[in-house]
């Protein structure tokens, strides 16, 4: 969790006075990572805000961070997997579909022509 203490310790450039940061928190007393991430800032202030975070973590808080956003980068990559595998599925039902389709017709045609 980040104070607005811990940050303002980070020395934030000129846009980010004191009375921002605390406007930010919104109340909070501290904020988490993901927090920061979600603020309606600039994309380049949020990657400070956390390289600063990050940095001045200790080497277990890091570790345990660093196995927190894997797992979470890991639980995207497998619903976007499996909604790949879905799809790929329904294609190639479809693509069976389509095939047993012509070949009835084919054989429909055969029928006739006898």
């Amino acid at each position: 969790m980040i104070t607005v203490d811990t940050m303002m310790s980070y020395g934030p450039c000129w846009i980010y006075p004191r009375d921002r940061v605390l406007e930010l928190w919104a109340g909070r007393s501290a904020i988490t990572a993901q927090q920061i991430a979600d603020l309606d800032i600039p994309a380049q202030d949020r990657i400070w805000a956390l390289c600063a975070w990050l940095a001045r973590l200790n080497l277990a808080s890091l570790s345990a961070f660093a196995r927190g956003r894997a797992d979470r980068a890991r639980q995207h990559a497998d619903k976007a997997l499996s909604a790949a595998a879905r799809a790929a599925a329904a294609r190639a039902d479809a693509a069976r579909a389509e095939s047993r389709r012509e070949a009835i017709a084919d054989l429909v045609v055969r029928i006739e022509l006898r």
